[in-house]
This record gives structure tokens, sequence and C-alpha cells, in this order.
């Protein structure tokens, strides 16, 4: 297994990760930091907005699959792994592109809101419709079994992660600037953006495990 570690990943597809025992430890960290900075964050939101069963049914859904995700990485359980991972990417490319389209309706219903919420549910909504197209070529990819679908929902999956990064910025950034906005409204994009460099990562580790494959 060691062996198979210190493996390089095959060059023909895309891949930023070259190393797959890197990429299983940054997997792994990732996923540990966006599970961490979750709880806080349900903790955060019940303490501010009060008690909400969507923000119930959402933290224990990401909980529990991201820690089954953890788990299997930890014992390097493959066939584990890829169940995760497409549990996580039918809920997530579901449930987030429903609650971005919540929010822009947000800017149709409520007048006069600030530049800074159109800007940042535009982008919400942009990242959350980037990993749903991902899912759609994941399903192409188990469908076709062509490498080519593969590369390309990792794509979809990067760029949705760069997305929620640049909306994570933007919340900082209005954090320290806007004395009135509640510094917990950050934590989202940002545990959204660390999970979906996390599962990145974590498709960069499995490019070499048949399971993926077969």
């Amino acid at each position: 297994m060691e062996e198979k570690e210190e493996k390089v990943i095959d060059k023909r597809g895309f891949n930023l990760i070259k190393n797959q025992r890197v990429a299983y430890w940054l997997a792994i960290v990732l996923i540990s930091i966006a599970l961490l900075i979750s709880i806080n964050e349900f903790i955060f939101l019940c303490y501010q907005n009060g008690f909400l069963y969507e923000n119930l049914f959402a933290f224990v859904f990401e909980f529990v699959t991201n820690g089954m995700l953890l788990y299997s990485l930890i014992r390097k359980k493959s066939v584990l792994i890829e169940i995760a991972l497409v549990v996580l990417k039918v809920f997530e490319a579901t449930y987030y592109p429903l609650r971005s389209c919540q929010r822009l309706d947000m800017l149709i219903l409520i007048e006069g809101l600030p530049q800074f919420y159109v800007i940042s549910h535009t982008l919400f909504a942009v990242g959350a419709f980037a990993l749903l197209i991902g899912l759609i070529f994941y399903c192409l990819f188990k469908l076709r079994g062509r490498r080519l679908y593969w590369d390309i929902m990792k794509l979809w999956v990067l760029l949705s992660s760069v997305f929620m990064f640049v909306m994570s910025i933007i919340y900082i950034v209005e954090v320290f600037r806007n004395s009135e906005m509640m510094w917990e409204e950050m934590l989202e994009p940002i545990t959204l953006c660390i999970l979906f460099v996390g599962m990145f990562m974590t498709y960069e580790y499995v490019e070499e495990i048949e399971a993926i494959y077969e």
C-alpha cells in the first residue's frame, strides 16, 4: 500500500497535485478544518437567528457525510470514499443551488438591498450551479467511463471553490469595513471553500484507486 501511495498520478488527465500522498493529507486536513468551522457556524446561527430545522438538516447531513468521508480517507477504504463523494455531490449540487435561488429571490422581493448582498448572492449562485454542472459530468463519467468527463467534473468543482474563495474575501473585507455586519456570516463561504477544495483533493487522491474506474 505504501508503494502505491508514492506512485505519480497519470499525467494524461487534469492533475494539480502530482503526488498522491500530498493530495491525501491535504484532503484530510481541509475536510477536518471544514467540519470544525461548520460546527461553530451552526452554533452561531442558532444563537443569532434562532433554531431553524433547515439549518439543522444541512448541518447534520454535512457533518455525517463529511465525517464518513474523513473516516474512509483515514482508513483508506476506497469503496467508502466513492460512496461518500457521491452522496456529497448529490446533496451539495442540489441543496446549494436551491439555497442560492432563495437568496436570488431576496434580490427581487426586497428593494434597496446593499450592493454587497447583490454581489455575494450572485457569486454564491454561480458557485453553487458550478457544483451542479460538476455532478452532471460525474454522471456522464460513470455512464461513459471517459477520463475527459472526470477531468471536466474536477474543473467545475475547482471553479466552484474559486467562487467561494472570492466570496469569502468579500465577506471578510465587509466585516472589517462595516461595523454593523455580523462576522459569523463569513463562516459559510469560508467553510464551503475549504470543503470544496478538500473534495477536489480527494478526487486527486482517488484517481489511481481502481474503484473509481471500475
